[in-house]
């Protein structure tokens, strides 16, 4: 049964009946916000339209919190709070390293030594879009807080 279900993982309906059984009605709930959450954050930065969706699939075993793949936005933290944390990280990491995918497919035709210099380069600058994209998450859900805030306000 758990290699079916770590196969069919990445299936909707299976992560909706996943989320379902074992977060009760929270699970859509979450899944429902983090849907909000990514077309909020579309129209605010007017950008990242390719990607379709955000698949909520809370596993804590995972070694990554969220990745991008196929222009889906994969969320693996157990709890709503880090699931939109995580949701705004991969977002903004996925909108700073685009344009260095595109370099990087050019010079994946070059030789070895290319390749090597490469990857050191993309480390280095990965740690730097890190540092930049937790800032911009952090600044992020300050704004969004304080507008919160505001709006309660007479």
């Amino acid at each position: 049964m758990a290699q079916t279900l770590k196969k069919n993982h990445l299936n909707s309906d299976y992560n909706i009946a996943y989320t379902t059984r074992h977060s009760g009605r929270m699970g859509v709930d979450v899944q429902s916000a983090l849907d909000k959450e990514l077309i909020r954050m579309k129209g605010i930065f007017k950008t990242g339209y390719e990607i379709h969706s955000v698949k909520w699939i809370p596993n804590d075993g995972y070694e990554k919190e969220g990745e991008v793949k196929d222009n889906t936005i994969y969320v693996y933290s157990s709890n709503e709070r880090e699931a939109l944390k995580t949701l705004r990280h991969e977002f903004f990491h996925y909108l700073i390293s685009k344009p260095a995918k595109r370099y990087e497919k050019i010079v994946n035709v070059q030789g070895a030594l290319i390749r090597s210099l490469l990857a050191q380069l993309l480390e280095e600058a990965y740690k730097e879009e890190e540092q930049l994209i937790d800032k911009l998450v952090e600044a992020f859900e300050r704004m969004s807080a304080e507008s919160k805030e505001s709006n309660k306000s007479p």
